[in-house]
């Protein structure tokens, strides 16, 4: 009779501890953080056509969080309007979702590097290419960006690349060129620049760096003859990975 009273006060003492564990656990799973979804802070003024935009986008969300689909559209949305750490954290959930997602990986990493994030922009970059390897445009992006934090020999192998891939894109030779003559080989800037001079069908900006390349090598006549045709750089390259990106500008549809 000891033995089964003993038995049984054992068994309820176990109980009430793994009562006490499992109300721990759903305490703790209870004050889990849930999956938010990146909007501009709410003290900030949007324009009502953005702010009707991303209703939708977060509707749409909520409606099937786990879609990285959806996740790269609201990201685009906010890109698009120029929340950029904002749209860099929805891309990310995307991309944690669906590692397979070169442009959804790629715009993340411009939105990085507008919100002077450049090292994360550099490495998620480069993670972008390592998708699509063959995309010259990145490439030469990956060089501009690096010639702007002065990795100059690191441009020139990224920009070198993008040639290889793609040699008829005139800014990618300018690009190419920038980087060689930011590293002083002035002698090989001045051939691929010539290349194109020779037919004379080159932009305005070609010959600005084709002058500043003579005027370092000293030959003052080129100089003069380029710089006659001179014009300001152009910087805003075409890429296709943001053709989506002008239909959700101020909030279009």
């Amino acid at each position: 009779m000891r033995k089964i009273i003993l038995i049984l006060l054992f068994s309820a003492f176990l109980a009430a501890c793994g009562g006490e564990k499992g109300e721990t656990a759903t305490r703790q799973a209870d004050t889990q953080p849930k999956s938010t979804i990146p909007l501009p802070d709410k003290n900030a003024s949007v324009d009502p056509n953005v702010a009707k935009l991303f209703q939708k986008t977060v509707t749409d969300l909520q409606s099937d969080i786990g879609n990285p689909k959806l996740w790269m559209v609201h990201g685009s949305a906010l890109f698009a309007n120029g929340y950029y750490s904002e749209s860099a954290e929805a891309l990310g959930k995307a991309i944690a979702l669906n590692q397979e997602m070169p442009q959804a990986t790629y715009v993340m990493a411009t939105a990085l590097w507008r919100a002077n994030k450049q090292k994360e922009a550099i490495a998620t970059l480069q993670q972008a290419l390592t998708l699509i390897p063959e995309f010259d445009i990145g490439w030469r992006l990956l060089a501009e960006w690096q010639l702007d934090r002065g990795e100059t020999a690191l441009a020139e192998v990224s920009a070198q690349k993008a040639f290889d891939l793609k040699p008829v894109r005139i800014g990618t030779r300018y690009v190419l060129c920038q980087a060689l003559m930011d590293g002083g080989k002035y002698d090989e800037a001045v051939v691929f620049l010539e290349e194109v001079i020779e037919v004379d069908k080159a932009p305005r900006w070609i010959y600005t760096l084709a002058a500043n390349c003579y005027r370092q090598l000293g030959e003052a006549e080129k100089m003069e003859t380029a710089n006659a045709k001179a014009g300001p750089p152009f910087e805003d390259w075409p890429d296709p990975m943001f053709q989506h990106i002008p239909s959700l500008i101020a909030g279009k549809a």
